[in-house]
């Protein structure tokens, strides 16, 4: 890994308070996969108020996503879902179907995705929008089925940094999961704030770091957004709040492209630093509580599994001390996921309960969705840990 730099990346502050877990060896990515050896460096800047990881992948950016990252490479048609109280749907559609509602976009126009992905969400905005012209970037493996899925768009293999936009071009810039894994967020919202036409919009999508405590263990995830540290980015950038949405963890930000001067960096310290704090609280405890649960069930031989994709649940042998072969699964009801391998163990539904006799669960979530989990799981004989 590079050397750490000390210095916040957006206001180069180097006053900062550091934040839950100071570690050094095996992690975890944002895309399940286990890399032998990261640091983490979390730290909330005093200056500005930014949480940002020191360490991780940043200044191994470029080559992480050519080489490693691989989210929902498995199949195809795989993608994250989105899960509110009422509804599931695939976060492709949820994110399309926001942006109709926060912007409402003409029948004409041309955009610009960054970080595309496998293409899911331009589906809908191509199917949607005929009549738009899209542009893709995408440096990841990723690349080829986004081809696929968009025989007529123009795709680029790269990153932001690498493509010359002309100024003023178009008339929507689109980043769905991408704000939070660059090096410097506020370089990125310029760069899409030069691309666009005067009358323009960017739409971002980005983990709620308040309802997200996993994310303390996340390499890959540089910075850790909250809806005031998004606020005060966007309008150093140049933007005006046009709206923002809460859906579970993602968060949606429609923001408009205004002239004059731009208003300074904000400083949100003191609302991000108690965040941060009650994350490190729930972290730790999510930790305590999968050990817990593994205790009891050698204690009885039966087996154990962890609901949920969160970073918790795929830290935990390495802080927990134990070997990640005592997991008898990892529990989803994302059906995008099952089938995969997580340090070996099988990723399924609930079906997995009975079939491998599990008789402790650990719940590695968000807060925001235990208590819909919690209903789902009365039917089943087990101790639930939460």
């Amino acid at each position: 890994m590079a050397e750490i730099n000390a210095t916040c990346p957006i206001c180069g502050s180097d006053h900062h308070e550091s934040l839950y877990p100071l570690y050094a060896g095996p992690a975890v990515t944002s895309d399940f996969m286990a890399v032998t050896y990261a640091v983490i460096d979390n730290r909330c800047c005093r200056e500005c108020g930014l949480i940002y990881n020191a360490a991780g992948t940043r200044g191994d950016t470029d080559e992480f996503y050519r080489h490693t990252y691989r989210l929902m490479m498995h199949r195809e048609e795989a993608g994250v879902k989105s899960f509110t109280p009422l509804t599931a749907m695939s976060q492709a559609r949820r994110s399309y179907t926001l942006l109709q509602e926060m912007i409402g976009l003409a029948e004409k126009g041309a955009m610009l995705e960054v970080g595309a992905g496998k293409g899911h969400f331009l589906t809908h905005l191509a199917a949607g929008l005929p009549q738009w012209s899209i542009t893709a970037l995408e440096p990841s493996a990723a690349l080829e089925s986004l081809r696929r899925n968009l025989p007529l768009a123009e795709v680029i293999p790269t990153g932001y940094q690498a493509f010359e936009a002309a100024a003023e071009t178009y008339d929507l810039v689109v980043g769905l999961g991408v704000l939070e894994h660059v090096p410097n967020p506020l370089d990125l919202l310029r760069w899409a704030w030069r691309s666009l036409k005067p009358t323009g919009y960017l739409f971002i999508r980005v983990p709620n770091f308040a309802y997200n405590p996993g994310d303390m263990f996340c390499i890959d995830h540089l910075s850790k957004f909250t809806v005031e540290t998004l606020k005060s980015l966007a309008s150093a950038a140049g933007f005006r709040v046009v709206g923002v949405r809460e859906v579970g963890v993602p968060m949606f930000l429609a923001l408009s492209k205004v002239d004059g001067p731009l208003d300074r960096l904000g400083n949100c310290f003191d609302e991000n630093l108690a965040v941060a704090r009650r994350n490190e609280a729930l972290a730790r405890r999510g930790i305590e509580l999968i050990s817990q649960a593994r205790e009891a069930a050698l204690g009885r031989a039966e087996n154990f599994a962890i609901f949920g994709l969160s970073a918790t649940g795929l830290f935990a042998p390495w802080l927990g001390g134990f070997d990640p072969k005592e997991i008898t699964a990892y529990l989803d009801e994302n059906q995008a996921v099952w089938g995969i391998r997580i340090h070996g163990r099988p990723v399924g539904g609930l079906d997995l309960i009975d079939q491998l006799h599990i008789r402790h669960l650990a719940l590695a979530m968000s807060p925001i969705y235990i208590d819909v989990v919690k209903e789902n799981l009365k039917r089943y004989p087990l101790t639930i840990y939460v």
